[in-house]
Parts: structure tokens; sequence; C-alpha cells
């Protein structure tokens, strides 16, 4: 049977939880980099295919497309740690691995989803601004530079740090309902089908993803874009961060820990 049923569930995260909290540094860097590479080319996907759509069209195409780089992601266990925020955290609160080991695995598969998603949007930039140079122009650079401006200037006003993390809150309580959606079933059919929805959700709506603009602002600043890094950390990527934090880990995590018996535990 595919399904993973209810009772079953809590196990079967808790094994995915021990294994990712058991990964070598180096293979949650590596893992981790190639997720954010992953993101990079699905965002670009997302942005390429509705290019010079009206907002209601680009908002629905986008969604169903860019889910892909979760459903890479999932199927070849790599390493993203939006999702870990709920999946290794209810490992840590279900008592399977230890705070240590949660914080380890946070901290290097976060720096490894930085350093993919920054050498993407090095390479990107550099091929988008040669192109540019030979008087090829084309659309995804400047839907980057409109894109990574909207999420640093566009929270640079009184109350948009709020506004940042709240879109990161309700983001990651979506993404990490996709991690654990996509451990319900033991089929590739089935995962894909379980996580694609709540992140075509959280495109659709419009909400913050840390690793998505770990490479689209920084893809920005070397297109051009009028923002600086400072711009990124301040305005983007702490409030974001914080409220994908607060999704995943405390909603998401925190939920189904304190909704479900400790029996349900025994297999794992």
């Amino acid at each position: 049977m595919d399904y993973v049923l209810p009772p079953d569930q809590m196990a079967e995260i808790l094994d995915v939880a021990k294994i990712k909290a058991g990964l070598t540094v180096r293979s949650m860097l590596i893992r981790g980099a190639m997720s954010g590479m992953v993101l990079a080319f699905a965002i670009m996907f997302a942005l390429k295919c509705t290019a010079g759509l009206e907002k209601p069209l680009t908002s629905l195409i986008g969604s169903l497309i860019f889910p892909a780089g979760f459903a890479i992601i999932t199927l070849l266990a790599l390493e993203l740690v939006t999702g870990n925020y709920a999946v290794v955290t209810l490992g840590y609160l279900r008592g399977v691995v230890s705070g240590k080991l949660l914080i380890r695995n946070l901290f290097w598969v976060g720096l490894g989803n930085l350093v993919g998603s920054i050498l993407s949007a090095y390479f990107v930039s550099y091929i988008l601004l040669a192109d540019l140079h030979r008087g090829h122009s084309d659309s995804l650079g400047s839907s980057i530079v409109a894109l990574s401006e909207l999420k640093t200037r566009g929270f640079d006003v009184e109350g948009g740090w709020v506004v940042a993390a709240g879109k990161g809150v309700l983001c990651n309580i979506l993404v990490g309902l996709a991690a654990i959606l996509s451990l319900t079933s033991r089929s590739s059919t089935g995962r894909l089908a379980s996580l694609w929805f709540p992140v075509a959700m959280f495109f659709a709506l419009g909400f913050e993803h840390s690793v998505v603009n770990m490479f689209i602002i920084p893809c920005g600043i070397m297109l051009g874009a009028q923002v600086t890094v400072s711009d990124w950390i301040v305005h983007n990527l702490i409030p974001v961060s914080l409220g994908n934090i607060l999704g995943a880990a405390l909603i998401v995590a925190g939920g189904i820990h304190w909704s479900t018996p400790k029996s349900n535990d025994s297999t794992a």
C-alpha cells in the first residue's frame, strides 16, 4: 500500500529526521548547495514561462510550474533548510534528534543552500549580461531585477519588516506541510502529488521563501538592480528567515507534536 496511514506517519517522519540529522557535514553542504541550484532553476523556469502574461495567469501558471523544483529535491533526497525546519525540528520535539544535531543540520544545510544559490546567481547574471552585451536582450533578466527590488525596497517602509516576516511565516507553513506530506506516501507519484499543491499555494499567494530569495535578490544585484547587499539582509533575509522558522518549526512541527500521541512513535 503506497499511502502511509496516519498512525504510522509519525514513525515515518522520525526515521527521516534521524537520517537527516545524522548526515555528514560534507553531505549536508553538497545536498544543500544542489537544492539552492535546483530552486534557482525552478524560479527561472516559472519567470520565463510567465513573462508577458497578465497577473492572474502569471500566478496560476507559475504556481503549477514552480513546484517542479521541490519535486526534484524530494526525489533526490537533497537538503532544504526550510523543509528541515519542520521535519528535523519534529524529530527534536519527539526526542529522537538532539538539540546539537538539530542546530548542526540547520546551520550546514542553510549554508549549503546559500552557497548554491549565490553560485547560481553569479553564473546566471554572467550569462545574461554577456548576452546583453552581444545584443540579445532577455525578459528573464528584467524579471529578476524587478522581483529583487520588490522583495527588498518593497519592504523598506514602516511595518515592512513585520510584513516580510509574516509572509515568511505563511510561506513556511505551506512548505513545512509539503515536506511532511511528501512522507505520507511510499510511491514517487504519491509523494509528488502530496507536495505539489502546498508549494503551488505559497507561490501563487506571493509569500516569501528565504532560499528562493537567496538566488533572486543577489542575482538582481549582480544584474544592476537598485538594491544593496544590506537591503537584502535587513529587509528580506533576516525577517523572512525568522518567519520561515516560526512557520515550520512552531506551527507545523509544534502543531503535529502537540496533537499526536507518543504511542505513534513506537516503530520509529
